[in-house]
């Protein structure tokens, strides 16, 4: 059987929904986020800080070159999996890839406590400043994402319907 990709943005419901996909599937999950943060021993905010942007994105492109050739997985990738083509190109392979969207405000209230998103990083008085680079980041991301074929805006859906949803598409 095929993987099921979950791509979009940071606080869209890739975790929570992957989570889901996997115990009604009975599928592993992995979580790319994750699985760098074990590879590594660092989180990624450290990852960020002590190595840079790009070293995380080659271990993006690394993992994604490793895990493409899998099947029957539930692989929730991190929100700027698509800023390089060749891992929507590898994380295709063999896969439903879904595209989770949300409105800015939603994905504000759903991470703006977390303290994991090294490009939200901002000093906690100025909440604003964090809303403005989601705006900034979304609208540099808004076409990569838009371009994922089967799309679902988590806004107001149930996390149980949408992993329905996304189960019906898969057995197609």
């Amino acid at each position: 059987m095929k993987n099921i990709v979950l791509f979009g943005f940071m606080g869209t419901g890739k975790s929570l929904i992957g989570k889901i996909l996997s115990q009604k599937l009975n599928y592993p999950l992995i979580e790319m986020d994750q699985e760098i943060e074990n590879n590594e021993g660092l989180t990624i905010s450290k990852i960020f800080e002590e190595k840079g942007e790009s070293y995380f994105r080659s271990l993006e492109l690394e993992l994604s070159e490793k895990i493409s050739n899998s099947s029957s997985k539930i692989i929730s990738t991190g929100g700027g999996i698509i800023l390089n083509d060749k891992n929507i190109i590898n994380l295709s392979k063999n896969s439903l890839c879904v595209c989770l969207n949300a409105n800015p405000s939603t994905i504000f209230n759903r991470i703006c406590n977390d303290k994991n998103r090294p490009l939200l990083d901002s000093d906690d008085n100025h909440i604003e400043e964090k809303f403005e680079r989601i705006l900034k980041l979304l609208n540099y991301r808004k076409l990569l994402y838009q371009i994922r074929p089967f799309q679902i805006d988590t806004d107001d859906l149930d996390p149980d319907l949408i992993s329905d949803m996304i189960i019906t598409e898969y057995k197609k």
